[in-house]
């Protein structure tokens, strides 16, 4: 008796629910390989922090900040970025530092240095010089 129910049904065949869950379920399993396939692909880039962006000075009262934008362009985290601004004005050089603790890949911060004279009136170089990996 339960065998010509079982022949019955095999005879329909899937129903449309069915197939588009198999074709649903198919879609996801290889978006998935796929994505997995192409992260394995991709040959592993160190960090690379580095200055993307200094903005206008801005006064302060008697002091001058200078906003810069750092980004990690690497493809990997980068801890304890170190960032050095020197002013040259004439023969006078003003150094000063910041440190952002942690830097994702393609991640972004902004820091500032401020100054007593005008970056406007000597040379400004902003750099990153160095950073650990964690």
């Amino acid at each position: 008796m339960s065998g010509k129910k079982s022949d019955k049904k095999q005879e329909e065949g899937r129903s449309a629910a069915e197939w588009a869950t198999f074709a649903v379920s198919v879609l996801i399993l290889l978006v998935l390989v796929g994505l997995i396939a192409k992260e394995a692909g991709e040959p592993d880039r160190p960090a690379l922090p580095e200055v993307v962006e200094t903005g206008p000075v801005e006064r302060h009262g008697e002091r001058f900040l200078v906003p810069v934008v750092i980004r990690n362009t690497g493809g990997a985290t980068a801890e304890s970025v170190q960032i050095v601004a020197e002013l040259t004005i004439g023969a006078e050089v003003t150094e000063a530092d910041q440190t952002v603790e942690f830097l994702a890949r393609d991640e972004s911060a902004e820091v500032a240095f401020v100054f007593d004279e005008d970056p406007a009136g000597g040379t400004l170089d902003v750099r990153v010089v160095g950073f650990t990996v964690p």
